[in-house]
């Protein structure tokens, strides 16, 4: 059986690993010239070398959010080189690309080969696939699709009354890379995320000043003096930014930390997957298998989850699935479960940006995917570490990585400093 794989990133390794263990012929097709996916870091902000926009969001200063154990795929150790429980991007790098060499996974990766169109024949899958390299075209077929190209590479920006009005630089925070752009001036950060409470304290090292502007709620952590939070921006006049609370602040700059849209425009319409409500792909059973034609899956929407680890459940499913080592349900009762998905989360008033979050859920899906999967689930003191971790990060935003996690045993771990 052969399998095409989207993207050589986290979701794209794991993916190839699970194929190869169970003797699949798998091709991944890879964008830029190396293994990591979103973690390699690229000066570039806007476009590559092809003029193709730039895949990476990764700023020069970044770091992990939780614990390097919550990085580590099966199979291989994460040891950070300064035993610091969250190491830079370029380690977080190293560390894909060493499970790469591991399972030897590099020789099946056709680099600089840019997936154009997927689109479902009688019996198989077709790819157009661009040869960057070459300015060639040309079509594969496959038997089975691992989509793993990511949910970070589509900036979403918000609509703020008179924003094309603005006389300063602003641009999407996919597009940051370093702070010595925004040296002695005056900032404004729109978005109260991860990304928004990163950059911000980036950019606070050398500001005059720093605002962030938050939508829905105000960051509960501290950020330092040199950030003022603000409420959401009401009217952009120029170089005058009004709030929702009546203040107003001139300003020479404006990153949009607003999210990200799922890239899906290499679906072809043949492939039965729907973006609809704006952000939610239709109809995907358990988040990941296309229900309609379960020959396709798309690894690596879950938020609010541990990545890696569910990349790679996600990938023991779907494959085994294929060699008909574990079965699913009928297409039709796939559509069912999300149709009945989708309704329940919605009657929830679960908005499209929300749809993949795992959240409080976490333990439960890792436990009914594994039950599905005849595998084991992800170790209790994993689940344990994250949701840990999250709260420290929210009460000790400013040293929070100046913490060491150890884990001792299956069930728990220990921290120092």
């Amino acid at each position: 059986m052969k399998v095409a794989i989207i993207g050589a990133g986290v979701a794209g390794i794991a993916a190839a690993r699970r194929a190869v263990q169970y003797n699949l012929e798998c091709t991944i097709f890879e964008a830029i010239g190396s293994i990591g996916g979103t973690w390699v870091y690229t000066e570039n902000a806007f476009t590559d070398e092809f003029n193709n926009p730039v895949h990476s969001s990764l700023f020069a200063s970044v770091r992990l959010l939780t614990p390097v154990q919550l990085m580590e795929m099966e199979g291989l150790e994460f040891k950070p080189k300064n035993k610091s429980s969250y190491p830079g991007h370029a380690e977080v790098l190293e560390y894909l690309q060493n499970f790469a060499k591991k399972y030897e996974l590099e020789k099946y990766v056709k680099f600089f080969h840019k997936v154009l169109k997927i689109s479902r024949e009688p019996d198989c899958w077709k790819l157009t696939v661009k040869n960057l390299k070459e300015n060639s075209i040309s079509d594969h077929l496959f038997d089975a699709v691992m989509l793993c190209n990511g949910r970070h590479s589509k900036p979403k920006l918000p609509r703020i009354h008179g924003m094309e009005t603005f006389t300063g630089d602003q641009i999407h925070s996919h597009n940051y890379r370093r702070n010595n752009s925004y040296k002695d001036k005056r900032l404004l950060v729109v978005g109260a995320g991860t990304s928004a409470l990163e950059i911000s304290l980036d950019c606070s090292k050398v500001t005059q000043k720093s605002y962030l502007s938050y939508r829905s709620a105000a960051p509960k952590t501290e950020l330092g003096e040199k950030i003022e939070i603000k409420p959401q921006v009401s009217l952009i006049k120029g170089n005058e930014i009004h709030f929702k609370d009546g203040t107003c602040a001139v300003i020479d700059s404006i990153i949009y930390c607003t999210g990200y849209e799922y890239d899906c425009s290499v679906l072809d319409s043949s492939c039965g997957i729907e973006l609809i409500d704006g952000g939610i792909l239709k109809p995907l059973y358990k988040m990941f298998i296309n229900a309609v034609q379960p020959t396709m899956c798309i690894l690596g929407l879950a938020t609010r989850t541990i990545i890696p680890a569910l990349a790679d459940l996600h990938a023991e499913l779907f494959v085994k699935h294929l060699i008909r080592k574990v079965n699913l349900p009928s297409s039709e009762e796939m559509v069912q479960s999300f149709e009945d998905e989708y309704r329940k989360k919605r009657e929830a008033g679960i908005e499209a940006a929300d749809f993949y979050n795992l959240g409080l859920q976490m333990k439960e899906y890792f436990d009914e995917i594994s039950k599905m999967a005849n595998t084991k689930s992800l170790l209790p003191v994993k689940f344990r570490l994250r949701e840990y971790s999250r709260e420290y990060r929210k009460k000790n935003y400013l040293t929070f990585r100046e913490q060491q996690i150890k884990i001792i045993d299956d069930e728990n771990f220990e921290c120092c400093g």
